[in-house]
């Protein structure tokens, strides 16, 4: 395995009270940006590498027994065996970029709210020497200082919400190859939750199943990292900023002082001066559209789990995939109405201002910060957020440029899955690395059943938006269209 592997409704969500009560917000006057599909396009026109294959041999060099105590004393078998293609490995991730520069920018940011993941000596860091890889395991894993077996996942489930990646992530579960690991917090990538949670979690379900089946893979679901919003990855990607906002919004309100609108502003200016100054004492440069920093939630993903992890993203027609959210959390038809006027309503309030932040900045920029530019757009209810999460197109280059092995990330639509399930899943098992020419009882198994929701809940009944606003959107989100149909290779994608 290579070396760097390793809202819902809620009234008031922790992202909710962090942004309205500590004035998370930054500055910025950028150029408007190159679109999506030109994005897309300068990464196709980059050389053709081939990134590491994920091994899958009939017999690994040290056959793991079923009890832990005799796979630890099989630990010095097991690195050796892990040499060589260790090397082999380093030497295709140096034709992708410089994986030390990454691991060294996911170290320092996790240093602030995750000390305990990229520290190499620790019990449960991930490992920074290739030669820490076990070979001979399908899924991605090494040894901890007291000898058990740690693991991260071979396959991600990136997202969206409202798409049905439970449902497919739960199917994928019965395949007899891969395991699942349900008790993974789904929102692990985008906010600071404790490191041995997760591992503790993965290690768990590696060690009821792989250590007898080494070929078999454990991967995971966070249906909420694929769009890696502001309110998705402050406290986790920005906690210096995090940190300066508070302190600032302290300050403000001191002796009962009235924060007005040119204090919280000030707040702004000084918090993005403290971001900037983290990134630029860690080596780390400004990110794109003059966002603050080029280290996004892809790259701390690629520092976890490197190369031979697959990616899947399931995606809905961004208009569709909206509406349903409007409809499913209650928050939004309590401020503006349930049904199509209520939609209207929020729609007037929330795109409106989100196509001026575009306008004035960038496309790129509003969507990954868009309530952290300017305080009447942080003061906008919950940020425009749901209309973000559907602007695919900004965010699918970020995970290419982490990404770039041309089989590393899947993208497969909602609409298709609903169409053709066993279609869609042979696919993706096909991707993964697993036996997709399964018998007919063990399709039957994997297809049994309605549909799994992430909380259990559908979305309710409701009426058709009407028609004038579904041009509307359409119009708006053409251009995130126009960049998956690009990279999925189908000019007719949600397009009716």
């Amino acid at each position: 395995m290579p070396r760097y592997r390793h809202v819902p409704r809620l009234a008031v969500s922790l992202a909710f009270v962090v942004f309205v009560v500590f004035m998370v917000a930054w500055p910025s006057s950028a150029p408007r940006g190159g679109s999506s599909a030109r994005m897309l396009a300068e990464f196709r026109s980059l050389p053709s590498t081939t990134g590491a294959s994920r091994a899958s041999p009939s017999s690994p060099p040290c056959s793991p027994s079923s009890s832990t105590s005799s796979f630890k004393s099989d630990h010095e078998c097991r690195k050796s065996g892990a040499s060589q293609s260790g090397r082999q490995r380093q030497e295709g991730r140096r034709l992708l970029g410089d994986e030390k520069a990454i691991r060294a920018a996911a170290e320092a940011y996790m240093d602030v709210v995750r000390p305990e993941m990229f520290n190499s000596s620790g019990r449960a860091g991930i490992p920074d020497d290739d030669d820490d890889w076990l070979d001979g395991y399908a899924s991605p894993c090494w040894l901890d200082d007291g000898g058990g077996l740690r693991c991260m996942p071979a396959f991600m489930i990136l997202g969206v919400f409202q798409a049905g990646v439970k449902d497919v992530y739960l199917r994928m579960g019965r395949h007899p190859a891969i395991h699942d690991a349900s008790g993974l917090h789904i929102l692990f990538w985008c906010e600071p939750h404790k490191w041995e949670d997760y591992a503790g979690t993965m290690s768990r379900v590696a060690e009821k199943h792989l250590l007898s089946a080494p070929d078999h893979l454990v991967g995971e679901v966070s249906p909420a990292t694929f769009e890696f919003m502001w309110a998705q990855s402050t406290d986790l990607l920005r906690p210096t900023f995090a940190k300066a906002a508070r302190e600032c919004w302290t300050e403000l309100g001191a002796g009962g002082q009235e924060r007005t609108d040119a204090g919280r502003d000030r707040c702004i200016q000084e918090s993005r001066a403290a971001e900037l100054e983290f990134a630029r004492a860690h080596g780390v440069p400004a990110g794109r559209d003059e966002t603050l920093s080029a280290f996004t939630t892809p790259y701390l993903v690629r520092a976890a789990v490197g190369t031979s992890t697959k990616l899947i993203v399931v995606l809905r027609n961004p208009a569709d995939r909206l509406y349903a959210a409007y409809n499913k959390y209650g928050q939004y038809d309590a401020e503006y109405g349930f049904g199509p006027d209520g939609f209207d309503a929020y729609l007037d309030a929330q795109l409106t201002l989100l196509e001026e932040c575009i306008a004035k900045y960038s496309r790129f920029k509003c969507a990954l910060e868009f309530e952290a530019i300017e305080y009447r757009y942080q003061a906008l209810f919950y940020h425009a957020d749901q209309i973000i999460k559907s602007m695919y197109g900004e965010f699918l280059p970020e995970w290419l440029a982490a990404f770039p092995e041309p089989s590393a990330l899947l993208v497969v639509t909602h609409e298709e899955y609903v169409a053709g399930p066993k279609r869609v899943l042979a696919r993706v098992f096909d991707h993964v690395g697993v036996d997709s020419t399964l018998t007919t009882a063990a399709w039957d198994d994997i297809l049994e059943g309605g549909p799994a929701t992430l909380n259990g809940q559908p979305s309710r009944e409701r009426q058709p938006m009407h028609a004038a606003t579904r041009a509307r959107l359409d119009a708006f989100f053409a251009p995130d269209v126009a960049a998956i149909a690009d990279y999925v290779g189908d000019d007719s994608l949600w397009r009716e």
